[in-house]
């Protein structure tokens, strides 16, 4: 038996080292330190029980490691939203950011309620929170019903994640279509009956979204972008669509830009000769940055209060 003991500690312990090392990317410098403990407190349980036999040391020195990390890694407090018992913005996004890391592949069903900010000022602080907790009493009894053993997550501000492992991925679509038919009905708050307005979109990963930053600035702001039709949204079409009204904005503020430099040096050198504005056009190498774009505005501005010259229309 102690043979067994020994070669069971040794091997757990490289195990763990090999995570480490394989996995340390995806931790933070706090949580690779509280894991490494465990490796000196095991190496340490085996000598003691070595030299006393009868002892209980490694029992004692795993009921350590994992109370130090229950109170660190795994703290609720730190992963878990007081209000809808959801995990909280920073367990998810550290989830996420393993995933990519990994290229694990998931169902991502995210849920934004588009007048989250008008249901605060009307319900206050208290009903707003009364109203927090129903919808995830209703997203949690739905994700039993449907079995998908989804991981729910709350990012504030209306914003709801359920992560659905590749397992039960093909139950992804039935609970979205389950979670939008209960997002209808409305929700009696302090005598005020109010239906939040859900928009629910489904997301493969990494196929539909390639990366972290990608996918936050997607389901950030996609129920902005989208006509409300009250069916289930998937992220691989808005994406899409999204990217062609992004290129044809471009396009359009790419001509935009020429046709207005174009415009402004014509500009400059006549109110120059005419010394009313002194107004120097600087070349940019980069006409489609924010400065550019802001900087020409300026520009305009001055000459249009200066009336130097009036302009009906910049195209």
């Amino acid at each position: 038996i102690s043979h067994a003991l020994y070669f069971f500690a040794t091997f757990y312990v490289l195990l763990g080292f090999v995570y480490l090392i394989i996995y340390h990317r995806t931790l933070s410098v706090k949580s690779i330190i509280v894991l490494c403990s465990s490796i000196p407190l095991g190496t340490l349980a085996v000598v003691v029980k070595h030299f006393f036999p009868h002892s209980l040391v490694e029992i004692f020195c795993n009921a350590v490691v994992l109370m130090i990390i229950s109170m660190t890694i795994q703290n609720p407090e730190k992963n878990v939203d007081s209000v809808t018992g959801f995990r909280k913005y920073s367990a998810y996004a550290a989830d996420i950011k393993t995933d990519f890391i990994n290229n694990n592949h998931h169902k991502l069903i995210l849920i934004n309620i588009a007048n989250y900010d008008s249901l605060r000022t009307l319900l206050g602080y208290d009903g707003t929170n009364t109203m927090l907790k129903a919808i995830a009493d209703n997203i949690s009894v739905t994700n039993r019903l449907v079995r998908a053993k989804a991981e729910l997550c709350y990012l504030e501000r209306g914003k709801f994640r359920r992560i659905v492992n590749s397992f039960n991925a093909s139950k992804a679509e039935k609970l979205a279509e389950a979670l939008n038919e209960s997002a209808k009905r409305t929700i009696e708050i302090n005598q005020i009956e109010i239906t939040p307005e859900a928009y629910i979109c489904v997301a493969d990963l990494p196929e539909d979204i390639a990366d972290y930053n990608s996918l936050m600035a997607f389901g950030n702001d996609f129920h902005e972008r989208v006509e409300k039709t009250g069916n289930i949204y998937l992220a691989s079409e808005l994406f899409k669509q999204r990217n062609f009204h992004l290129m044809n904005e471009m396009e359009i503020l790419s001509k935009m830009l020429s046709r207005t430099t174009v415009l402004l040096f014509i500009i400059s050198l006549s109110t120059q000769l005419r010394r009313n504005v002194l107004f120097q056009l600087k070349p940019y190498s980069d006409l489609l940055t924010r400065t550019t774009v802001l900087y020409l505005r300026i520009c305009l501005f001055l000459l249009l209060k200066k009336q130097a010259l009036y302009i009906k229309s910049v195209i």
